[in-house]
């Protein structure tokens, strides 16, 4: 299993890159030093929650998203959508239902 230093790091290079950023423009927006992003990337350091919050906040993404690999997130994504179709037209009752029974099943 993949290491969540390695993890971080490969989520925090694709946003990078992503945004067209260098290593060094992406310290100076995250007033951190460029060195420090580099061992980020490579998995050799691990990141404190302040920088965690700092990188998901410049990215504009929730900061869990930064502690899961991007097929789970795409994943999850995918099945909130169906969730929400299949209740979307269900009254406050049956969402309440769908809900107990959903906790009943997966405690």
């Amino acid at each position: 299993m993949e290491s969540i230093n390695k993890l971080v790091g490969r989520r925090i290079r694709k946003l990078r890159l992503e945004h067209d950023l260098t290593q060094d423009e992406l310290a100076e927006q995250l007033n951190l030093h460029n060195s420090y992003i580099g061992l980020l990337e490579r998995g050799l350091r691990s990141p404190s929650l302040d920088t965690l919050s700092k990188i998901a906040t410049f990215f504009k993404i929730p900061l869990a998203s930064l502690l899961v690999d991007e097929g789970m997130v795409k994943n999850i994504e995918v099945k909130s959508e169906e969730l929400f179709e299949i209740i979307k037209d269900k009254s406050t009752q049956e969402i309440e239902v769908l809900i107990k029974i959903g906790r009943i099943i997966f405690p």
